[in-house]
């Protein structure tokens, strides 16, 4: 993730040369700055906490849809612009750390690949306890909802590594879905 690019960036580098960026969110579910704050502290870099409001957020939306040529479905996009821009104003080159998360494995979803051997080796017995354990779990609304990791270990369990992520991450997506949809009339929320 960033901050394994910023490491290795700070080692090939003298620190006090490097700019380090990150976006502030009011939402602490969102919000990584304290992380990246004290990383850039313990690297010794420049760094800068772009805090982000929901007005930012609106405006970036504006700017992207009137200049970007295709559509972009990452809502990441909307962060990322106003980095950029701040960035700008300091630096004349960015390395960026998205799509780093794929290539390190830095998404809580990949921790399902570790348990899925010990899931596995499991006796069926065992496996049916984890399973009612796991589907007892209370739903949360958090950024990635902790219910759908240990729920998407279970359910897709027989399915190999790469495919197994892929269920996990559809699995959060439709969970994610399923919060933002308004209650039907009469039931409860």
């Amino acid at each position: 993730d960033s901050s394994l690019l910023a490491t290795l960036a700070a080692r090939a580098r003298t620190p006090k040369e490097l700019h380090t960026f990150t976006v502030g969110f009011s939402q602490a579910d969102f919000d990584e700055s304290d992380y990246a704050n004290a990383l850039a502290e313990w690297l010794g870099t420049r760094h800068l906490t772009v805090q982000v409001a929901e007005r930012d957020l609106h405006e970036a939306l504006d700017l992207i849809t009137h200049r970007v040529a295709e559509p972009i479905a990452d809502p990441a996009i909307l962060p990322t612009c106003l980095l950029a821009r701040a960035a700008r104003e300091r630096v004349g080159v960015v390395l960026s750390g998205e799509g780093a998360d794929e290539l390190f494995g830095g998404y809580p979803t990949y921790l399902g690949h570790l348990a899925a051997p010990w899931y596995a080796a499991l006796p069926a017995a065992a496996k049916r306890a984890v399973r009612g354990i796991v589907n007892a779990l209370p739903a949360s609304a958090g950024k990635v909802p902790l219910e759908f990791l240990p729920r998407g270990l279970v359910r897709h369990r027989t399915r190999p590594g790469g495919r197994r992520g892929e269920a996990a991450q559809a699995a959060v997506a439709a969970g994610r879905a399923r919060q933002s949809r308004p209650a039907a009339a009469g039931n409860a929320v």
